[in-house]
């Protein structure tokens, strides 16, 4: 009966809506990290209860237990004194927690009070089943959940996000979460102002508060990005003047004087902030870019102890956060700089080996790792198989095409030296494939044929494309004696 009973209890669980169902990969992130910034976010009143629970989740996964019920006394007492009116509702989430932290601590009988408090307030709750219910409040808190774990969940936050907003299109937090999710994927996209939803977004979320300084500085560095400099610059300026000691913010005005030419500014203030938050990984990121940014500027005899300096910011950022994706190339690059290629090359070996980066990530490592090993390591052999590694982004990234301008530059010039390269052809090939040109694939992957014949790669190339897209009949014709030639060539 127990072992029955067991199996029932973890089935009612499985139903709930919270941490501990949202499938949450402890692998995708650095939770010392996640518990610090937490910590910061408990500051934001609107934030204290979604902070407070993701704390316990985060301090579970630490296997602090006793802390993760402490911090979840917190999200109930400020659901209720925060959202008194609606406190069931705000409240649902925090007791799927309970539940299942009971469970995982043995304490079946505690568990099984949470799931009756939970199965009451449903029963009041229109289409909401036994253990979870329909809720803009849910499915917002699941969207920021997604939002504040790791990179690889945007796509997930954005859902919840829009599903939370089906059901209250006003609501300025999930308008908010729905922007900055927005933005941070759309981040590395070739993208215009008219196609861009991030900046719609974010000018909705600011009209509905424009006194909140993190919408108003993501608005200024979208605008920044979109080449609206000036209009981009005082934004900036306004969110500091809104928020002048938020570590968030700091961060990102630092980011926009970047990325507008001023570094020594953005130091200045990042410094600053390092005074008040000595181990924030990000900070020392920003002013490790900074200083990469001024080596461009210097003689190559100046160089030297700027590269040191970017160098020890960006090595200090990733002892700090262990998955730091972006700080990691960026270091691995200044170890290029400074002719130190075996630590370059290994850490580029290890970007590219990470599992838990998000779909643009695959085009930025590969095409970082293929510039290395052309420029730095004189292989073009390899720098082409990470520049094809690249093209598996599904998305069309910037480094993506840069992949693509590479392997373009590449094929031309082998081809200029010596017009009857196939393999030369073949890449042109796969690159005119790669941007929908596909009578310009045909040529080349035809050409590569008549220079290799019987290559299995160009022949499953030209049965793609034809079996794709209408080729007019005069290539097809051709394409079919080649496709003959090249079969009894081979045969």
């Amino acid at each position: 009966d127990s072992h029955i009973n067991h199996d029932t209890l973890e089935r009612q669980l499985m139903q709930l809506e919270c941490y501990f169902t949202w499938g949450l990969e402890k692998e995708a992130v650095d939770l010392e990290y996640l518990v610090q910034r937490l910590l910061d976010f408990i500051r934001v009143p609107t934030e204290k209860v979604r902070s407070f629970n993701f704390l316990a989740y985060a301090k579970y996964m630490q296997g602090c237990n006793e802390d993760a019920l402490a911090y979840l006394k917190q999200a109930e007492d400020y659901a209720k004194k925060d959202h008194e009116d609606e406190f069931e509702k705000w409240v649902l989430v925090t007791y799927g927690n309970y539940a299942w932290l009971y469970y995982h601590m043995g304490d079946i009988s505690k568990a099984q009070d949470f799931l009756s408090k939970i199965e009451d307030i449903c029963k009041n709750i229109p289409s909401a089943s036994c253990y979870s219910a329909p809720l803009s409040i849910v499915d917002g808190e699941k969207g920021w959940c997604y939002f504040r774990f790791a990179r690889k969940y945007y796509k997930e936050a954005i859902v919840y996000f829009q599903k939370a907003l089906a059901q209250e299109p006003d609501d300025p937090e999930w308008i908010k979460g729905y922007a900055m999710a927005l933005y941070r994927t759309e981040s590395f996209d070739i993208i215009s102002m008219e196609e861009s939803l991030a900046l719609k977004q974010l000018k909705r979320a600011m009209e509905l508060n424009p006194e909140d300084a993190h919408i108003v500085v993501l608005l200024g560095l979208k605008l920044i990005y979109l080449e609206q400099r000036d209009e981009g610059i005082k934004l900036l300026e306004k969110a500091l003047t809104l928020a002048p000691d938020e570590p968030y913010v700091i961060r990102y005005v630092a980011k926009g004087l970047r990325n507008t030419g001023c570094e020594d500014e953005s130091i200045k203030l990042l410094k600053r902030a390092l005074e008040k938050m000595p181990n924030s990984a990000f900070m020392h990121h920003q002013i490790g870019l900074c200083y990469r940014n001024k080596i461009f500027k210097l003689q190559p005899l100046l160089r030297r102890p700027i590269i040191e300096m970017s160098i020890q910011h960006l090595e200090k950022a990733c002892k700090l956060k262990h998955f730091f994706f972006n700080a990691q190339l960026e270091l691995a690059k200044m170890y290029a700089l400074s002719k130190d290629f075996q630590k370059a090359e290994e850490l580029f070996q290890k970007t590219c080996e990470m599992q838990n980066t998000c779909e643009e990530d695959i085009a930025m490592k590969h095409r970082c790792y293929g510039d290395f090993l052309f420029k730095y390591k004189q292989s073009e052999v390899l720098a082409i198989k990470q520049y094809k590694a690249g093209l598996s982004c599904r998305k069309e990234t910037q480094d993506k095409e840069r992949c693509l301008q590479q392997l373009e530059r590449i094929a031309k010039r082998c081809i200029g030296w010596y017009p009857k390269d196939g393999e030369a052809y073949g890449l042109l090939g796969l690159v005119h494939q790669h941007r929908k040109q596909e009578m310009l694939a045909v040529e080349c992957f035809e050409k590569a044929l008549l220079n290799d014949p019987g290559n299995e790669d160009y022949l499953s190339a030209l049965c793609e494309l034809t079996d794709d897209y209408t080729i007019s009949q005069p290539s097809l014709t051709h394409q079919n004696k080649m496709l003959t030639n090249a079969v009894s060539i081979n045969t």
